[in-house]
């Protein structure tokens, strides 16, 4: 490995030669190592690194989908939800039969119940913050869901943050297809782009959180979609919790004690 000493300084790669900083601060020249890409792409020592790639591929598409259908309440997800569910449709993908290794796909349909309870944010889990239990249920058709809370009392079943006066609770329904690997293109695809991905939300109205009387919320939200789901659609449901600080008419939210925890898959 050289130095580099000349008051020039360069990053990056030329010539075969790639130059960097490291960690003592130094600016070092080494000659770029390593197989090429076209090497790994068409050395059979290499198959199973493309094997690999390929499925790298289906579940980045995947988690895509499932990221973006909680993308109108991204504040209430930590920064590790992209690889905590990329593990779970990992998991998946694995005990796919149907096709070889490299092929595998995501047959969410088929395992609804590894999503259950799965908490967006595992920092501030949404049972931390609301401790009671309540039930769900959805339409024939899977396009509303909802749930349904009764006799709930705050003080006893709401763990607010520090420095609030209210809690909201919000409601997510959102659809997510299987993610297939097609031949043609030797690319990974949704099973039904015109579904994959789309959601709605509602939100209840503010609750004070000195209220000594029970209160009972339902909440129920409506997937807007023209097309019907189909048995390759997965219907995600969805309840989080939000804080906020009252002043005069104006709620001020805080970023603390907010979660949200898929309560059903249908």
């Amino acid at each position: 490995m050289s130095k580099q000493t000349n008051f020039v300084t360069f990053k990056g790669k030329m010539g075969g030669i790639s130059f960097y900083q490291n960690k003592n601060g130094e600016h070092v020249a080494r000659k770029a190592g390593g197989p090429s890409k076209e090497r790994i792409m068409t050395d059979p020592k290499f198959e199973r690194v493309r094997e690999n790639l390929s499925e790298f591929s289906g579940l980045a598409k995947a988690t895509s989908s499932f990221t973006q259908i909680f993308a109108p309440v991204k504040n209430l997800k930590d920064g590790r939800v992209r690889g905590r569910i990329s593990k779970v449709y990992r998991d998946m993908m694995k005990v796919d039969e149907t096709a070889f290794r490299g092929k595998r796909q995501i047959f969410l349909s088929q395992h609804k119940k590894d999503l259950i309870k799965f908490e967006l944010n595992a920092i501030s889990p949404f049972r931390s913050s609301f401790t009671k239990r309540f039930p769900t249920s959805h339409s024939t058709d899977r396009t509303t869901v909802t749930a349904t809370i009764t006799n709930l009392n705050i003080s006893r079943s709401v763990v607010p943050p520090p420095l609030t006066s209210h809690f909201q609770l919000i409601q997510l329904a959102g659809v997510l297809t299987d993610t297939v690997y097609n031949e043609k293109t030797s690319t990974y695809e949704s099973t039904n782009d015109m579904i994959d991905a789309i959601s709605d939300v509602t939100f209840s109205e503010y609750y004070p959180m000195a209220s000594t009387e029970p209160v009972s919320i339902t909440l129920e939200t409506k997937i807007e979609t023209t097309t019907p789901l189909t048995d390759d659609a997965t219907v995600v449901h969805a309840v989080g919790i939000l804080f906020f600080l009252k002043d005069g008419t104006a709620y001020y939210p805080s970023n603390q004690g907010m979660g949200m925890r898929i309560v059903g898959v249908y």
